[in-house]
């Protein structure tokens, strides 16, 4: 019941949430439809559909996901907000540019974390607990883009296969790869130069792709979720659900005790 009414008291999405979530989609749907515009000469109708078709399954995604993430976060006692990435998003169409569309460097955005008195966080939650709560809402994101990405897939298994799915499937196993690679937002430390006056609006809270948040946290946890969502990705064209999630589990909680006696000898 407590989740429920957090819920209701908590869970929005502010205006510059649905702000970057707009130009974040419609960045990413320029990439992932870079080579969509047909061949061998471009026809702009082609383009232009596959282009709306692919920043909708982007957008899509990341309502889904982070909306995910966001009931975890309340759950957590904690208040998620999406921020966009802009210098992240230039350096995705740099490397769609250079590669002629077959590099997916995803950096959409991160989160903003918030405390919030109606769900009772308080100061003695600040320290590792607060650590441990952005890393499980962070985990969260991953996860759910894999499970978007094996809902679609078995779905085209059964007949619905077209290029929204296609694009769905492939986006979403990107992402789950992509956010877990843990980097900072480093423009954030253009407020620190010497000089500066007035902090700037657009570098304002700092955030991170959610491996960072994962890695800050406990370096096992995420030698556990790197290999688990890698091994899902790989796992999800060769066998069954059950059976890549037993593996997944095995081999990736294999690869975080190897990490942690590696550590300890």
């Amino acid at each position: 019941m407590r989740l429920v009414e957090g819920i209701k008291s908590e869970f929005r999405y502010n205006k510059n949430e649905i702000i970057g979530i707009i130009v974040a989609s419609i960045v990413l749907g320029f990439i992932i439809s870079f080579r969509d515009w047909g061949t061998p000469l471009p026809r702009v109708s082609i383009g232009l559909i596959n282009f709306i078709n692919s920043s909708l399954v982007v957008f899509v995604s990341l309502v889904i996901v982070t909306s995910i993430q966001k009931i975890t976060g309340i759950r957590r006692r904690h208040i998620v907000d999406y921020k966009v990435w802009p210098i992240g998003l230039v350096v995705s169409v740099l490397f769609a540019v250079i590669s002629n569309g077959a590099w997916w460097i995803l950096l959409p955005g991160g989160l903003i974390f918030s405390g919030s008195n109606i769900l009772g966080i308080g100061d003695k939650l600040k320290g590792n607990i607060m650590h441990q709560s952005r890393a499980i809402v962070a985990f969260a994101g991953p996860l759910t883009h894999l499970a978007i990405a094996y809902i679609f897939y078995y779905l085209s298994g059964i007949g619905l296969d077209n290029y929204l799915v296609s694009k769905l499937v492939k986006l979403n196993l990107a992402l789950a790869i992509i956010t877990l690679i843990p980097i900072p937002q480093p423009e954030t430390l253009i407020n620190k130069f010497q000089g500066m006056k007035k902090e700037i609006k657009l570098f304002q809270k700092p955030t991170a792709l959610h491996g960072y948040y994962i890695i800050y946290h406990s370096r096992i946890m995420y030698a556990f979720a790197l290999s688990f969502v890698i091994i899902l990705s790989v796992l999800l064209f060769y066998v069954p659900f059950i059976a890549a999630l037993i593996l997944g589990l095995l081999i990736a909680s294999t690869l975080a005790l190897i990490w942690m006696f590696a550590k300890e000898f």
